[in-house]
């Protein structure tokens, strides 16, 4: 219980893409929903996680080692999860403190138009939030291409599957 006082990153136990997010202090969830709390030990924050949970390439590791569900569905338990490699940041390195940076900016970006997009008043808003919201949902994608160095042509494979 004590984990549902804390803020944490939440996801469907089973969804089709990443559709994690971060879940307040005091709000609580039923089995259906998992709570992922990065260690005292993990440096890098609940919001670079975040980055990395829901990008195309973590998407694309979950389809291409998990288990696939009626619908292209797949399960968010931990032993579907635990096998994606985290990339860590050495924050004596000035690159790498500015990725872990930018990618924290970008995902508390993404969250203020998911909540912009929520409230919005008419379709009108919501489409210029939805086209902002895919535009920041690229540059996360990138970061995390250079982060992982993939190549060109891997993060076409990434693309297109």
């Amino acid at each position: 219980m004590k984990i549902f006082e804390t803020e944490r990153i939440v996801t469907p136990e089973i969804s089709f893409g990443g559709n994690m997010s971060i879940a307040p202090a005091g709000l609580y969830n039923n089995t259906q929903v998992y709570s992922i709390v990065p260690s005292q030990s993990f440096l890098e924050g609940k919001y670079y996680l975040l980055g990395l949970l829901n990008s195309t390439l973590f998407w694309w590791f979950l389809t291409n080692t998990g288990t696939t569900l009626r619908g292209g569905y797949f399960r968010f338990k931990t032993n579907y999860l635990a096998p994606f490699s985290i990339r860590s940041i050495d924050f004596t390195n000035s690159v790498d403190k500015a990725q872990h940076g930018k990618m924290v900016s970008l995902v508390t970006q993404m969250l203020e138009l998911h909540k912009s997009k929520a409230s919005a008043k008419t379709q009108s808003q919501q489409d210029v939030y939805e086209r902002q919201i895919r535009a920041v949902d690229k540059q996360i994608d990138e970061l995390v291409y250079e982060l992982y160095g993939l190549t060109k042509e891997e993060q076409e494979i990434v693309r297109k599957s």
